[in-house]
């Protein structure tokens, strides 16, 4: 069986994006390269639209001979939502600095949704700002 050094680059960087991700890894490059090579969609591998990924099963266990399979990326979206909705969690976007990252259940969204409602600026604060806002205003009308 044979494979290029960016097959081996992708494996290793697959295997360890799980790890990073809290899943185990229990496939040798082999094991990883027959999985690619049967299933004929190495040229067409990626994140986008059309491409195809190395998912597991239910979205469960470890990446395994067995419990993985080569599908589109849009549907191991589609299959991560219906789990996430199944358990009826909801992804929060990973961007919102300061917020957790990943699955969220609904009763944390309502405890994180109440300790947001009770932040308050101080009266010196939002005169502050309201300051600020107006200096900001008044400078951009000078200018022509």
């Amino acid at each position: 069986m044979t494979y290029t050094k960016e097959a081996k680059r992708k494996f290793w960087g697959q295997r360890q994006a799980a790890r990073q991700r809290g899943i185990a890894w229990d496939m040798t490059l082999e094991e990883w390269w027959a999985i690619w090579s049967a299933s004929g969609q190495w040229g067409q591998r990626g994140r986008g639209a059309g491409c195809y990924v190395m998912a597991r099963k239910g979205d469960v266990g470890p990446y395994a001979v067995g419990n993985v399979r080569i599908i589109t990326h849009a549907e191991n979206v589609a299959e991560a939502g219906a789990n996430l909705r199944a358990a009826g969690a909801e992804r929060v976007p990973g961007w919102q600095k300061g917020r957790p990252r990943g699955v969220v259940s609904a009763e944390h969204r309502a405890k994180l949704s109440e300790a947001a409602s009770r932040r308050r600026h101080s009266p010196e604060t939002r005169a502050r700002m309201s300051a600020s806002i107006k200096a900001a205003l008044a400078a951009k009308r000078k200018t022509p």
